[in-house]
């Protein structure tokens, strides 16, 4: 059986879209509607990434999977930054933890050659600040609070309230990554709050977890970091 990529499980907020998203540039920027939160947000990211992101995934050396408070309208954010349509971690932000274990990320490798864990580099964390909240003019961090959409225009007052482990959200992506752990597959978890929660839980060698710079997002060291990685995913083992 033909070994199953890596799973990138891949945020939104201070990940995608950050204050100073541009690499070197200004950041491209987007108007995108959350029919459920009834605004229209402004995202701002670096066409570069975005490139990324779809040659991994669509060259198959990465499964990239959303996970963020964006998940139930992921469509808006494949169009604006046109994306194919990507597998998301979960779809019911607010129904709380423990999803069908059979629907998540991963859990088709289960058994055969594709559950087999890597072992290697890449477990520690992207250099930089961590966390820090993100602040300018016409810059909206969406609905990235960990606390489920429906919360209305409000919160765009991203990481303010209701982060951290316990809140809904946050362990619904706790879950997705666990369950590509337990499936095998090696993971790329990409976010800027909730990898530093879990960190010390996650087996050495099979995962690469990027916390970014909530202001910053990914850079193209950490997308460096994320192709060496992939790159060991796909040796034959001795």
């Amino acid at each position: 059986m033909e070994r199953l990529p890596p799973v990138w499980l891949l945020d939104v907020d201070g990940v995608i879209n950050a204050f100073d998203a541009g690499w070197g540039v200004a950041p491209r920027v987007a108007q995108v509607y959350s029919t459920i939160d009834e605004y229209d947000y402004r995202i701002r990211y670096e066409p570069r990434l975005i490139d990324a992101i779809r040659d991994l995934h669509e060259s198959g050396r990465a499964e990239v999977t959303w996970c963020s408070t964006w998940c139930h309208e992921a469509d808006l954010l494949e169009e604006a930054f046109g994306l194919p349509p990507l597998p998301r971690a979960f779809t019911d932000p607010t129904s709380g933890p423990g999803s069908d274990p059979t629907s998540g990320p991963g859990s088709e490798s289960a058994s055969g050659p594709g559950s087999e864990s890597a072992s290697g580099p890449g477990s520690e964390s992207a250099s930089g600040p961590g966390f820090e909240q993100a602040s300018g003019p016409g810059f909206e961090l969406a609905t990235e609070t960990c606390s489920g959409p429906g919360s209305g225009p409000g919160s765009r007052s991203s990481f303010e309230s209701s982060s951290g482990p316990g809140s809904d959200v946050c362990e619904r992506k706790w879950a997705a990554a666990r369950q590509v752990i337990a499936s095998g597959r090696r993971l790329i978890w990409t976010d800027d709050v909730e990898v530093d929660h879990h960190r010390a839980e996650v087996p050495p060698g099979q995962a690469l977890l990027i916390n970014p710079d909530a202001g910053l997002g990914l850079r193209p060291a950490h997308v460096r970091r994320i192709r060496s990685f992939l790159d060991f995913s796909v040796r034959p083992h001795p």
